[in-house]
């Protein structure tokens, strides 16, 4: 506090010649005074809680150097991930090693213990449901972080993605070795897709309901999606007599669906009348159901059998010549003659005439994903490795081919400049590309790509990354070999995972049993 010590000289001036000069001079200082008051007990606040930040600040940086520099402990002798547990998540409100855990790692450390459980019993057990519903019953609100992407929703494509393999019984060591396994993925991943879209589908209804009042049964709303889509391109032959015809269009969007007994019931109105006059493999009258039908029983028999007449008209209907009105079923009979091709050519041929027809990267995935279908996800690819019986002639398209396609361009180009890393993510494991998934998610730079993710979003996907990676052990999918292409520095998992094991500071037998820890062992053999 400041004290104040007026001279005779303050108190009685020589300049005060009225009392009231006096009293003024006198109600001046008063003033000033209290003014220098408050200011020193401002500042003498703000030091007090400077001090009191600095101290936080430093107890909590110290706790996190004490806890990276101090010796590991793990399990008793071992190397690698041998030696490797998680351990529980210390007390203190979700500290530990003087870092914060979130409820979401906590949840993960549940879900490991509850995993290393099954294993030491030898039962089988479904990693990412696991470790899926641990991630959505713990994730933020979608958008909350300022990302479009959610990571809940890479645990559900990792799911549809191995379920065709799990439901079948299909291992990358099992009797038909990893070709089957593998086209069960590219099956999985299609299936996703469609999934999403038909989600896409109900949500554009609704947000349209004046346009798409149509009625709820699958007919109906696919018709009430197609009003909302060509509301711009006139009347529609369901909406009117005369109008565009639609039976192409309904039979590529109810594919695109992943309703394939709609796609029939609308391929029996479509028609060709130039395929009437050549019929194509039988399919007499020009009509697309017999073919269509035979298609979705057997696409590769399909494209051995038929492949090469249905090229050939995708070729016609290239180079045939645009009407002064163009319609909108030519776009749609060329998209879905190259889909029954199973021919990528075609495919790419009729979405560089109409951009439209796959606007996005999720369009592009499935269309390419259904080629592959068609020729088999494994095998010789290229136009040296063709063969009548496979399709006439025609190159078949693999999953390597789409693998090089996607490498051709980097990273940003699949995550908006590297905003959303978890899109491009998705990219890699829909296109199989488990082990580049895993470097994307684990490190801040991904090989040749040069994706660079923010420290926030980087600091998080290695949390994931572990996780995915436990995940994908236990599928088998970490045992496929030479099914995607090798670029990049090769990703330690066994060092991942043990460094993130260092952030828990006391051993739990749960979650660090011997006999699943042997297990992950295998993980430094794999890479």
């Amino acid at each position: 506090m400041l004290e104040l010590a007026p001279t005779v000289a303050d108190v009685f001036a020589g300049d005060s010649a009225t009392v009231d000069e006096y009293l003024a001079q006198i109600q001046e200082m008063t003033i000033l005074t209290a003014i220098q008051e408050s200011q020193q007990d401002g500042i003498l606040s703000f030091e007090r809680q400077l001090d009191e930040a600095t101290a936080r600040d430093w107890a909590a940086d110290k706790g996190r150097l004490l806890g990276a520099i101090a010796p590991y402990t793990g399990l008793g002798g071992g190397t690698g991930l041998g030696a490797l547990s998680f351990g529980s998540v210390a007390p203190r409100q979700g500290e530990a090693q003087g870092g914060r855990v979130s409820a979401k790692e906590q949840a993960y450390v549940q879900v490991v213990k509850r995993l290393n459980a099954a294993a030491s019993r030898h039962e089988p057990v479904d990693a990412v449901s696991e470790f899926g519903a641990a991630c959505a019953a713990n994730e933020e609100r979608p958008g909350a972080s300022g990302s479009a992407a959610a990571m809940s929703s890479v645990w559900a494509l990792l799911g549809d993605i191995l379920a065709p393999a799990r439901e079948r019984g299909l291992s990358p060591s099992g009797p038909g070795g990893s070709g089957d396994f593998v086209d069960a993925l590219v099956q999985g991943g299609r299936a996703h897709l469609s999934k999403l879209f038909a989600r896409h589908v109900r949500n554009t209804i609704s947000k349209h309901r004046a346009v798409a009042q149509r009625g709820g049964d699958p007919d109906q709303m696919r018709d009430a999606y197609l009003s909302v889509k060509f509301k711009d391109r006139g009347p529609l032959d369901f909406q009117q007599a005369g109008g565009q015809d639609t039976a192409w269009v309904q039979v590529y969007y109810a594919l695109r669906c992943g309703l394939d007994d709609l796609a029939l019931r609308a391929a029996a109105k479509a028609t060709d009348a130039a395929a009437a006059v050549r019929p194509l493999g039988g399919g007499g009258g020009g009509s697309l159901a017999p073919l269509l039908d035979a298609w979705l029983a057997d696409p590769a028999g399909f494209r051995a059998q038929h492949g090469a007449a249905i090229l050939r008209e995708c070729e016609r209907l290239v180079q045939a010549q645009p009407s002064k009105q163009p319609s909108i079923r030519a776009d749609y009979m060329l998209l879905v003659y190259a889909l029954l091709a199973g021919d990528a050519r075609a495919l790419d041929a009729a979405t560089r005439r109409s951009p439209g027809l796959a606007p996005t990267i999720e369009d592009f995935m499935w269309l390419k994903l259904t080629a592959i279908r068609a020729c088999g996800a494994t095998g010789a690819s290229g136009p040296g490795n063709a063969s009548p019986g496979s399709g006439g002639g025609a190159p078949a398209y693999r999953l390597s081919d789409l693998q090089a396609e996607l490498n051709r361009w980097p990273a940003k180009y699949y995550s908006r400049e590297g905003a959303e890393p978890l899109l491009y993510v998705t990219v890699l494991l829909l296109s199989c590309q488990f082990r580049a998934a895993l470097n994307c998610m684990s490190a801040s730079r991904v090989s040749h790509n040069e994706f660079m993710a923010t420290d926030d979003s980087a600091k998080a996907l290695r949390g994931d990354a572990v996780h995915v990676a436990i995940a994908l052990h236990f599928a088998g999918v970490l045992e496929l070999r030479g099914e995607e292409p090798a670029s990049g520095p090769a990703l330690d998992t066994s060092e991942l995972l043990r460094s993130y094991g260092q952030r828990f500071v006391r051993i739990d037998s749960e979650v660090g049993c011997p006999r699943c820890s042997a297990r992950f062992a295998r993980f430094r053999t794999v890479y």
